[in-house]
């Protein structure tokens, strides 16, 4: 019967520590992937949502989907607090049916971050198309954005906006 030498064994131990160390950071950061590509979709889909009630003027339902506290920091318009505040704008905005305001996503620009024990922080940029009484829409502006989403007991809502970087395309 042969014997393994006692340095041998704490080679191998040696070895096989050093491959766990290697390994583990690996298959750690592919769970992070795969939960940040979930949260990623969640997010990019209640965007989707929220912007849906606003193209088509449904104000309680985007309201729904904001903080009583949000503040909505925007270059050219100045700083909107409050739920009520919000409100009252896209009420002002939607009460025309002559003048109508749509947004859409620029493709591949959103990106989603984690924020721990939260929620989670969203940016990406957006265009914003006019159509005013029978005419034709046109692109009026192109800006960047940034939402800060909680969840919370009631579900996902946005508690800041910046909507920044406004220009004519």
């Amino acid at each position: 019967m042969s014997t393994i030498p006692y340095q041998s064994i704490w080679r191998l131990m040696l070895a096989s520590a050093v491959a766990l160390a290697y390994l583990a950071p690996a298959q750690a950061d592919e769970a992070d992937a795969a939960q940040s590509d979930s949260l990623a979709q969640r997010v990019n889909a209640l965007d989707a949502e929220l912007f849906a009630a606003f193209n088509a003027c449904e104000v309680d339902r985007q309201m729904a989907m904001l903080e009583e506290d949000i503040e909505f920091y925007h270059d050219k318009g100045g700083l909107t607090r409050g739920r009520s505040g919000m409100e009252r704008m896209t009420r002002e905005r939607c009460a025309s049916r002559q003048v109508q305001l749509r947004r859409e996503i620029v493709e591949g620009s959103l990106k989603v971050y984690p924020v721990r024990d939260y929620g989670a922080i969203q940016e990406g940029m957006h265009r914003f198309y006019l159509t005013e009484q029978g005419g034709q829409e046109q692109l009026i502006e192109i800006a960047r954005f940034v939402h800060v989403w909680e969840q919370g007991d009631t579900g996902w809502k946005i508690v800041r906006a910046l909507s920044y970087d406004h220009r004519t395309p």
